[in-house]
């Protein structure tokens, strides 16, 4: 059997029945975007379709010329039944990757706190929090409450009155809570982007010499930040930049980037001189001397080929 719109689908490792599908809006698109809930943990629905930017024959993968999709199907195959084995015409995988939900907090914050500024600014029970939120986040009631307390607690300014805890926006709490995902990426950073990305930014003018270890550990946080800004609100990838002194770092990628201007300058003198002189020696090579018999009454002097301006500068000392 074939199937045209099935797709793989990679979800926790759980019991599915314990699992349900959920939408809420993509913390940089505001778009309705899939996760799923399995145990009292989010998790985030992607697709990959094979596209790699960072892959240099990217642009050489087959794909099909009516939706651009990449050439590839599934072999699903029943060993116990090879009958009812089935054929899935979509090659796309989706994969659900743990998810922390406090990016949907701060997208909400941002865009709703310039609207109504003084509804997030006193303290409140989480009880209220969420039916606040439930308000243009439907779906966070069918979350766990401790899961929304959770994000809450680490972006929020937190007080415990009684047996009861208020939380209240605080925009450095968020700042902070970036700031660790950051440092936290850069310390773990991809070495796939790091080898085909970063690294050939920095590179200096002379290979022997090594990119100093301060100019790197600022450009893997400066690239954490780009990563990271995936899930962020532009205010905030904004802010996370201002927030770090990336001075050096510019200075440097200014400077080696004028170096190389440089030496391709000087290289394309070089091959413009090297190309002067071998037509030169072409030329000298075809025309070859040119002879007249001798009279009695006077000698003829053999004629000259002209010469190229840098022939004497590259011709073999004696």
């Amino acid at each position: 059997m074939t199937y045209q719109t099935a797709k793989v689908v990679f979800l926790p490792d759980s019991n599915l029945t314990e699992s349900k599908i959920l939408n809420f809006p993509h913390p940089r698109t505001t778009e309705s975007h899939s996760y799923v809930l399995s145990n009292n943990v989010l998790f985030e629905l992607k697709e990959l379709d094979g596209d790699n930017p960072h892959e240099k024959l990217n642009h050489m993968r087959p794909t099909t010329k009516k939706d651009n999709l990449p050439v590839r199907s599934f072999i699903l195959e029943n060993n116990e039944d090879p009958e009812n084995s089935v054929i899935l015409e979509n090659g796309n995988l989706i994969l659900s990757t743990k998810y922390n939900f406090a990016y949907v907090l701060i997208s909400y914050f941002t865009t709703q706190i310039r609207e109504n500024e003084k509804r997030f600014s006193r303290y409140q029970s989480i009880e209220d929090f969420i039916e606040i939120l439930s308000e243009n986040i439907p779906s966070i009631l069918e979350l766990p409450e401790s899961l929304v307390q959770k994000s809450l607690v680490s972006i929020t300014d937190s007080i415990r009155e009684g047996e009861s805890d208020f939380y209240r926006y605080s925009e450095d709490k968020i700042l902070q809570f970036l700031r660790n995902k950051v440092e936290k990426l850069s310390k773990n950073f991809p070495s796939s982007v790091s080898e085909k990305i970063v690294k050939p930014l920095l590179f200096p003018i002379n290979f022997e010499d090594e990119i100093p270890e301060i100019i790197f550990n600022l450009a893997l946080t400066k690239y954490s930040i780009f990563i990271l800004s995936s899930y962020l609100h532009t205010y905030w990838t904004t802010k996370l930049l201002k927030s770090y002194d990336f001075e050096d770092l510019d200075k440097y990628i200014e400077k080696t980037k004028n170096e190389r201007i440089q030496k391709k300058a000087v290289e394309d003198q070089l091959a413009d001189i090297n190309q002067l002189n071998a037509a030169n020696k072409r030329a000298n090579g075809k025309a070859g001397p040119v002879s007249k018999k001798p009279t009695p009454s006077k000698k003829v002097a053999s004629s000259k080929l002209s010469r190229g301006p840098l022939d004497s500068f590259f011709a073999k000392k004696k």
